[in-house]
């Protein structure tokens, strides 16, 4: 068998999504992609609804709840920003924190071929 070439390296490697497949689509709060929307809201650092065929599959937002001694944990949650998004990966990145540890989270959904 022939040696790789540096062309042949980089056969497959591509930004775009192939048919039947469809690109991500990126809102401010939401990611959608096949008819499911994952939506996100500034509150938390976690998913706040999925909705699949105008179904809504999450009974309530998702939450990270515990108590510490006798005291529940409270958070202070960082506005989740976008640090890549493209046809076909986003990544939301946010951060909560609280006096007794720091919880970062984030979000990658990646669609590949």
């Amino acid at each position: 068998m022939p040696p790789f070439t540096d062309a042949d390296k980089q056969a497959g490697i591509s930004e775009s999504i192939p048919p039947p497949w469809t690109p991500l689509q990126i809102t401010d709060t939401d990611v959608s992609c096949w008819g499911r929307i994952y939506h996100f809201n500034q509150q938390s650092p976690f998913l706040s609804q999925v909705k699949t065929r105008d179904q809504d599959i999450l009974a309530a937002p998702i939450t990270l709840n515990g108590i510490v001694g006798e005291e529940k944990i409270t958070w202070d949650v960082s506005p989740f920003k976008i640090n890549q998004k493209n046809a076909g990966v986003v990544e939301i990145a946010s951060t909560a924190t609280t006096k007794t540890f720091h919880l970062m989270c984030i979000r990658h959904l990646n669609l590949t071929a």
